[in-house]
């Protein structure tokens, strides 16, 4: 494969979106989307930055900034918290199958990923999810634990293998200098760097492209050449290929928003309100240049021939020769601030709709109690729930990369035989946003369970109709209680036994009771 005339053909593909991202980080965070900013050129160089800083000083509201951050907030706490395990295992051929190993492998792979710097990883990627429609995180694992790194979505280009798909094919421009390079880049099978580079200035920049995409007839777990993706690191200059490698999973965790008819990419949250966003600016800016006016005056002058008009600067210790006292008077500003107030706040208002985040916040009233806080989330979480539900493809892929790199590690128990001869395991989300999307469930096993016990008190027969205790576990499940909370059936078998046999020879005491009683009061009296 010719990896540098396929990047310039994903290039040429994605080149029609970059000045809308460009305007969606320049609106929000600056500094977050310089690779936009001069396309093709790094984040490190000069340029890229100061021409950040350049829109920040014209970015006159921070509405669009702190709605960006408040609703990348609850997306995390929504999906992966940290303080609260956000998925269990399952076997997809039968979610009914109960095991410990499913429990138990599902809350140490929860531990391995938290234990690490996926937290701050994690909120970075969906902020570049809120602004530009997609983030990029790479995952492996290293001598302290599972590893994740953030890709700049300005030097990544997609491809999906399989139409309106996944992404399963990422080329990525980046640089590094002739130390970072050979620290890299020293790992056995890499081909060695040319001269040029190793004798190169310590701040020079080296350019490089990182391919990964499928490997046709890949073998899992086999040797590095032949896993099913492949890994190719070009140096671009010389057109060298510096290593090539394989993974056994994707290694890339790409949450999208709305992904666009026929193309791999997406937007977000911000670019849906760029044009209120844009507007609103303005309104600041003109709300700025008004009040200046305000508070510093504005003046009128006569050319009198005696003063320069042209040249006079109001202000404190000023001196200023005219020929009439009345050849300079002070003017009164036109603008109205009450109407500039009123559509400022209006704007703001509608930027906050337009990324919901006016849905996410509780309006805090005094008395309000902890149920109805806690109802308000829910509600909250039903609202915004199905917007986050292509971010399980993200999360799929994280957790089974994460798996994969455990278990191959040896860091998970082995799996039961009757476990490993299903061969595939499907993943049941139990964070915050899953479970308030599967109340509805809940909420309709519990009205049917009410319903069967009304009218148990007519006919207790009608309760054989319904299995209470599967009813019981499957409410349990929906609501993400932890597996090894939970009885298996041969553990409830038990129980009912023992329960039964207690029964049975509670019975049979009392029944030897009222004998013995019974034989004494026939007892002649002495």
């Amino acid at each position: 494969m010719d990896i540098k005339k396929t990047l310039s053909a994903l290039k040429a593909q994605k080149l029609y979106l970059m000045s809308t991202k460009r305007d969606c980080y320049n609106f929000t965070m600056p500094l977050r989307g310089v690779g936009y900013n001069n396309y093709g050129q790094s984040f490190s160089q000069d340029s890229n930055v100061s021409t950040a800083n350049a829109y920040k000083a014209n970015k006159y509201d921070a509405t669009a900034t702190d709605a960006s951050k408040i609703l990348a907030s609850f997306i995390v706490s929504g999906i992966a918290p940290s303080n609260l395990q956000w998925f269990d295992f399952d076997v997809a051929q039968d979610p009914t199958i109960r095991n410990q190993w499913l429990g138990d492998a599902a809350s140490l792979i929860w531990r391995e990923i938290h234990a690490g710097n996926f937290n701050s990883s994690l909120y970075e990627c969906i902020l570049d999810l809120v602004i530009g429609g997609e983030g990029i995180l790479f995952q492996d694992l290293k001598k302290e634990g599972l590893h994740f790194e953030l890709w700049d979505t300005s030097q990544c280009y997609f491809a999906c293998s399989v139409k309106g798909g996944v992404v399963d094919s990422v080329y990525r421009e980046y640089t590094l200098t002739p130390q970072q390079a050979m620290v890299e880049f020293s790992q056995e099978g890499d081909m060695p760097l040319p001269d040029r580079v190793m004798q190169a200035s310590p701040d020079a920049k080296i350019n490089f492209i990182h391919a990964i995409y499928p490997r046709v007839n890949g073998v899992y777990d086999g040797p590095a050449k032949n896993k099913p993706f492949a890994s190719c690191h070009i140096l671009v200059d010389d057109g060298v290929e510096i290593r090539q490698s394989g993974y056994d999973e994707f290694p890339l965790a790409i949450p999208r928003w709305n992904v666009i008819p026929d193309s791999p990419y997406a937007f977000g949250p911000v670019y849906e309100a760029l044009d209120d966003i844009k507007t609103l600016n303005e309104t600041a800016k003109f709300i700025l240049q008004n009040a200046e006016m305000a508070i510093c005056g504005m003046y009128g002058a006569v050319d009198d021939g005696v003063m320069n008009t042209g040249s006079i600067t109001v202000g404190p210790r000023k001196v200023f020769i005219m020929a009439e006292r009345d050849n300079m008077w002070p003017m009164s500003s036109g603008g109205d601030f009450n109407i500039s107030e009123m559509m400022l706040q209006q704007q703001r208002e509608q930027v906050r709709r337009s990324m919901m985040v006016d849905q996410l916040q509780i309006p805090q009233q005094q008395g309000t109690t902890a149920t109805e806080i806690n109802t308000r989330m829910q509600l909250l979480r039903q609202i915004t729930g199905p917007v986050f539900g292509r971010l399980e493809e993200f999360l799929q892929a994280l957790v089974f990369r994460s798996f994969g790199l455990l278990y191959r590690a040896g860091k998970l128990p082995q799996m039961p035989q009757e476990l490993a001869d299903l061969k595939q395991l499907s993943i049941r989300y139990v964070s915050p946003l899953a479970r308030s999307q599967r109340n509805s469930e809940v909420e309709v096993i519990e009205s049917y369970e009410m319903s069967i016990g009304q009218t148990m008190a007519v006919d207790p027969s009608i309760g054989d109709v319904y299995n209470w205790t599967e009813g019981a576990r499957e409410k349990a499940r929906l609501r993400g209680v932890p597996e090894r909370l939970m009885n298996s059936n041969s553990q409830i078998r038990k129980i009912q036994e023992g329960r039964q046999q207690a029964q049975a020879q509670a019975q049979q005491e009392a029944v030897e009771t009222e004998k013995e009683i019974n034989e004494s009061k026939k007892a002649p009296k002495e």
